[in-house]
């Protein structure tokens, strides 16, 4: 990178525990990282895309948050998967589509199965002081 110099660098990564993190994947010393509860998400995602980049074929970068529920006969044994809860606010329909596919595609990887999609989109919409709730919630079996 500009202006990178091997100091620079060490000093990074000795202070900025997300970069180190993103090495750590980067040189197979990890399988991944979990961060972002004490960060804002631009802080976190910044170092991945420097460093590790997207996948080939992805179009869209997107978030998501897994959670597994012991006991529970919903989901896969348990284990959901949110996408994209507040990185892209307003998708389009083929950014929608995007997310579902990576989003599908990272549920196999980390569970191991296929999985229901369920597209929950709300909007607010504002008409002077009236607000109007718009939800339009569907499932496609992958």
């Amino acid at each position: 990178s500009k202006g990178m110099t091997p100091e620079k660098a060490r000093d990074i990564l000795l202070n900025d525990y997300l970069t180190f993190g993103v090495m750590m994947v980067k040189d197979n010393a990890a399988d991944g990282m979990v961060a972002g509860a004490c960060h804002a998400t631009a802080d976190t995602l910044r170092p991945a895309l420097q460093i590790l980049k997207t996948a080939p074929g992805v179009k869209l970068v997107s978030g998501f948050f897994l959670l597994d529920v012991p006991d529970c006969k919903f989901g896969d044994n348990g284990t959901f998967l949110f996408a994209d809860c507040g990185l892209n606010q307003d998708p389009t329909p083929e950014e929608l589509a995007a997310i579902a596919d990576t989003s599908a595609k990272s549920f196999k990887q980390l569970v191991g199965t296929l999985f229901y999609i369920l597209y929950y989109i709300c909007k607010l919409l504002y008409a002077g002081s009236l607000h109007l709730r718009q939800i339009l919630a569907f499932y496609i079996k992958r």
